[in-house]
């Protein structure tokens, strides 16, 4: 049995994968950049209690649902400029509608034809 599946997969991206994405890579990578920005500033100032932990906590509760939006939005404009694309490319012509004819006028026509 050959099946694509497995490659349909690997080329498809949804939003699902866009969410896990924020939420699973950038966030902690961000999180972890802006606590340790924060305590090397605030180390400097020995007034301030707060630990890495609590910033690092804070810094994730605060990118992480940011991160997910952006991931998101990313999502949705790159998913519909690759639609747009793939019907851009589309080389056979558009299938023609058949023209709608109301009942009661189909019967005229047909009355006048069998006339």
């Amino acid at each position: 049995m050959n099946t694509n599946i497995l490659k349909e997969r690997e080329t498809e991206r949804n939003l699902s994968d866009a969410l896990a994405r924020g939420a699973l890579l950038w966030a902690p990578i961000y999180s972890v950049g802006a606590a340790t920005v924060s305590y090397s500033m605030l180390a400097e100032n020995p007034s301030g209690t707060t630990t890495y932990g609590e910033l690092l906590s804070r810094a994730f509760l605060i990118l992480s649902p940011l991160c997910m939006a952006l991931e998101a939005t990313g999502w949705a404009v790159f998913s519909k400029l690759i639609r747009l694309r793939r019907l851009g490319d589309r080389k056979a012509p558009l299938p023609k509608l058949v023209h709608f004819v109301p009942p009661m006028e189909a019967r005229k026509l047909e009355a006048k034809h069998a006339a």
